[in-house]
């Protein structure tokens, strides 16, 4: 089906409102006001905005009405789409049917050469009419959620493949080679003190978000510095834990190079269902608490040294 066409087509009926473009073309647009085709008589494409369109003539193009009802006893030549309301036909249709949010009526006379579509309605008098093509009725709006999940989740997971391996490149450059072996050394020997480093600085965001609800709006944005804090500790926590993998698989390449190949195996690892997101749930708690529990790659015993610096003075 010409979908893409069709909504191109709405978009130009929005660009056609004046009666000036009105007159200049073969076109009949209109917002709030029907739209009658009378027979005899030939236009182009029809499109109607909050209004109802009745073709008793012909119609070159498509015929699309948003809010109202589409009755066709003539002819179109294109596709014949209602967006909330009904369509009633007794014509003859070249192209496609679609209705969204309505039903389809077929009466005696009826030739489709394309497919008919019925979103949340209906399809009536498929005996009284000829068509084509398929038609289709989808009754249930749980398809259209689920196959837009669908694809709202792959669109996620490719920017995710690109966004977490190029962040963590750009933060191990900065970073530089000494800190990042720092970073990757907490990981590897701190990691469960990281782990809940970063869970007290998780459940600390909580109550501050929390807090946030109860502050009178006179004081905005007092969580904004506290997330782009959390954020900044991801980043080069994720940092130290993707050179620490990819230090495992190849020690003798570029640390920058070696934390880049590590984020995209993590980044892959953690697309995984179940067992990646348990491991992915697992990283994001690390990757808070290894920049706090290394100074930021400092040293891995920073949060420790002071007290132990004391007792071997003693």
């Amino acid at each position: 089906m010409r979908f893409t066409r069709v909504l191109l087509l709405v978009v130009a009926g929005l660009l056609l409102l004046s009666p000036a473009s009105a007159r200049s073309t073969q076109d009949r647009v209109s917002v709030r006001d029907d739209i009658v085709v009378e027979r005899g008589e030939t236009v182009a494409d029809v499109v109607c905005i909050g209004c109802s369109i009745r073709v008793e003539g012909a119609v070159t193009g498509d015929a699309v009405a948003i809010g109202g009802r589409l009755t066709v006893s003539g002819r179109v030549a294109g596709d014949v789409v209602s967006v909330g309301g009904s369509i009633n036909l007794t014509g003859v249709i070249d192209g496609d049917v679609v209705a969204v949010a309505g039903g389809v009526e077929l009466g005696p006379g009826a030739a489709i050469g394309g497919d008919v579509v019925s979103v949340l309605g209906g399809v009536e008098g498929v005996r009284d009419g000829r068509i084509a093509g398929q038609f289709t009725t989808v009754r249930s709006i749980v398809p259209i959620v689920a196959s837009g999940f669908a694809v709202v989740l792959v669109i996620c997971l490719i920017a995710a493949l690109i966004f977490q391996p190029l962040v963590t490149l750009l933060c191990a450059a900065l970073m530089g080679p000494q800190r990042l072996d720092v970073l990757a050394c907490t990981a590897a020997n701190r990691g469960l003190i990281s782990f809940l480093v970063g869970g007290g600085l998780l459940f600390a965001s909580f109550l501050l978000s929390v807090l946030g609800v109860l502050i009178p709006f006179w004081v905005p944005g007092i969580n904004f510095p506290f997330v782009l804090i959390l954020f900044v500790l991801l980043v080069v926590g994720y940092a130290g834990i993707s050179y620490w993998v990819g230090r495992g698989m190849l020690p003798r390449v570029n640390p920058v190079l070696a934390a880049f190949l590590g984020a995209v195996l993590v980044t892959i690892l953690q697309m995984i269902p179940v067992v990646g997101w348990i491991a992915g749930f697992i990283f994001s708690i690390m990757a808070l608490g290894i920049p706090v529990t290394s100074g930021f790659g400092t040293a891995v015993d920073w949060m420790g040294g002071p007290r132990t610096r004391r007792a071997e003075s003693a």
